[in-house]
């Protein structure tokens, strides 16, 4: 029984997160914990599990949690520490919160997922942010300014009090998984991209083939101009030897 072994309760609504506890992920964590407390200040029925985790962040988080759990006066978070397979994990959950692969996982799921990267609350999985959120994997990169964690808040109340919503955000998760991420379907388009490049293309298509080469080369070959025009310099004033 996982609820009994976080020691959380099977029928109050469950949040879980997977993340790494280290400097790449520890901003996020900290909003996605921020946003949670809220929650639990303003009484909401709701619980958390952050899976995975370990060092001295993680440590920290744990206290933290313990914190929040006396002040709640119940166990309303949890820590799971390292966990094989952790995926299955979210099975469990009500809402998944997480960014690239963990997104993934909870979408299969069909679980209502909501994206939280580096600046914060970054979406939740509908038909309408499906496209923008998927342009940048579900990174969280899409969110180019820092969002307060009260907006995530807001979100989470709005799925706990909406069931439809849950179900619509759950079913647009897992149709895009299966349409874009599954790689049966994936084999087949890389396979036909493939094979329309063998076909003899036209004197436009070699053009534009050639300028896509040089948006790429462009800022290489200047970047290495530079190195090898400022390192003669930089020996002659003594920065390098």
């Amino acid at each position: 029984d996982f609820f009994a072994t976080v020691q959380l309760d099977a029928d109050v609504p469950t949040i879980m997160m997977i993340s790494s506890f280290d400097g790449t992920k520890n901003s996020s964590i900290l909003h996605v914990f921020d946003a949670f407390e809220s929650l639990v200040n303003e009484g909401v029925g709701a619980q958390m599990v952050f899976i995975g985790g370990e060092g001295n962040f993680f440590k920290k988080m744990v206290e933290r949690g313990e914190s929040l759990n006396r002040i709640a006066r119940k166990s309303v978070v949890a820590f799971t520490g390292p966990v094989f397979d952790a995926y299955k994990l979210l099975k469990n959950a009500s809402i998944v919160i997480g960014v690239g692969r963990s997104a993934f996982e909870g979408m299969i799921f069909k679980k209502p997922t909501i994206i939280v990267g580096a600046n914060g609350y970054s979406g939740l999985v509908t038909e309408e942010t499906i496209p923008d959120l998927g342009y940048y994997n579900f990174s969280g990169r899409n969110q180019k300014q820092l969002v307060q964690p009260g907006k995530l808040t807001d979100v989470v109340k709005q799925l706990l009090a909406d069931p439809e919503l849950c179900e619509v955000s759950g079913r647009v998760g897992k149709d895009f998984i299966l349409q874009e991420i599954d790689v049966a379907k994936g084999i087949s388009r890389i396979e036909k991209m493939y094979r329309d490049n063998l076909k003899q293309p036209d004197a436009w298509f070699r053009a534009m083939q050639w300028l896509s080469v040089a948006k790429i080369m462009v800022p290489i070959w200047r970047d290495n101009w530079w190195h090898t025009l400022g390192m003669p310099i930089k020996r002659m004033l003594g920065l390098v030897k």
